[in-house]
């Protein structure tokens, strides 16, 4: 059976609507003749999970078993060369668009009509070319367990709550039989059993929810304050800020879990410029989905004086910047779609300083520049590169 394998037990408490639970993927492969064909689609899938078919690598020959998903040629001595011989069977996983799987065990007969012991090792990957390791299991002529190997699966984390954007390939690679080792397949028990079968959760995400967003004046900061319901495992959210209430930036962003969300959140931006400042929440989940807050706005007064100019341009842009102190600024470029194209710092002296930025690479557009010192004040401001 097993050997040297253990997992750890761990939870993870997210707010979801389970859609199943049980076995979300399964084949039966009673009925089959010669070891079946090089692939075999599942007999049942949870409706949220997209599965593959069975797949034969292209080193498996044709096997005389009946009621069985396999073949002959079993001879690769290690994993490794089984996997350079391509004597494995994989299958893919991916829940469907607003929903994560969990994956908890794997259940399956795996065994062989000749001679010679063998032992199979179980992968996983995320990306369909890395893999990990699970377990092994070592089997023979007899079926163990009355006809079931099972692998746990829990204890994984990367196959735990697995979002849409991720696609799990698991891969079972036999290996050690002898030359005449004969046909291995997976053993078709009656034709009410599922021979191969992934247990496990497919759930679906419940938006995420923001309150109205607070911005109040402080000295010459904005304190920010609002609260939001995480319902996956982890939630991404972004600060953007805006000086004309339509195209925001991104000023500050962070991941939290769950737990985290149960209590308010804060966000003290010292790094505003004088007039009118607008701001809102950006939040997306584990599956990619947005929520925007509503937007908030505060009068920003107190700032260092800065200018940029002109606000057209064919690639030079001058800021003058009144600094109060002695130090160091760094002033970036944005597209109009939030992305930063360029990045350049800048030594300020106490009293009046004036440098250049230079767009002149940039293509023809809408650009937005972001500047703040190392002691908190800043400046943003649009610009047409013509």
């Amino acid at each position: 059976m097993f050997k040297n394998f253990t997992f750890l037990l761990f939870s993870i408490v997210i707010s979801l609507t389970a859609s199943s639970q049980g076995i979300i993927a399964g084949w039966n492969v009673s009925g089959l003749t010669n070891g079946g064909p090089a692939t075999l689609p599942a007999t049942s899938t949870d409706p949220n999970l997209t599965v593959t078919s069975l797949t034969k690598g292209s080193g498996i020959g044709s096997g005389a078993a009946g009621n069985a998903f396999g073949g002959s040629n079993w001879t690769a001595t290690t994993a490794a060369a089984g996997v350079t011989a391509n004597t494995f069977i994989t299958t893919t996983a991916k829940a469907n668009t607003g929903y994560l799987a969990s994956y908890n065990s794997v259940d399956y007969d795996w065994r062989n009509s000749g001679t010679g012991a063998s032992t199979s090792l179980l992968q996983y990957s995320l990306d369909g070319s890395s893999f990990t390791d699970i377990a092994t299991s070592a089997h023979s002529t007899a079926s163990p367990n009355n006809g079931t190997t099972s692998i746990p699966l829990f204890g994984i984390l990367d196959l735990q709550n697995v979002p849409a954007s991720t696609t799990v390939t698991f891969r079972l690679i036999p290996y050690g039989a002898s030359a005449s080792g004969g046909t291995w397949y997976f053993d078709g028990r009656s034709a009410a059993l599922i021979d191969l079968g992934f247990n496990g959760t497919v759930v679906t995400i419940l938006p995420i929810t923001v309150s109205p967003l607070s911005a109040s004046k402080q000295s010459t900061a904005v304190q920010l304050d609002w609260t939001m319901g995480c319902t996956s495992s982890n939630v991404t959210y972004v600060v953007e800020r805006s000086t004309d209430s339509y195209s925001f930036l991104p000023i500050y962003k962070n991941t939290v879990t769950r737990e985290r969300c149960e209590d308010p959140f804060q966000f003290i931006d010292n790094t505003a410029a004088n007039g009118t400042v607008f701001y809102r929440i950006r939040s997306y989940d584990i599956d990619g989905n947005t929520k925007f807050s509503d937007i908030a706005k505060v009068q920003v007064n107190g700032a260092s004086d800065i200018k940029i100019f002109p606000s057209s341009t064919t690639g030079i842009v001058t800021v003058d910047y009144n600094a109060s102190l002695k130090g160091n600024s760094t002033w970036m470029i944005y597209n109009a779609s939030g992305r930063m194209l360029m990045k350049q710092s800048q030594n300020l002296q106490q009293g009046q300083n004036r440098f250049t930025l230079d767009l002149g690479g940039l293509p023809a557009g809408s650009y937005y520049i972001s500047g703040h010192s190392e002691y908190g004040k800043t400046a943003m401001q649009q610009v047409i590169k013509r």
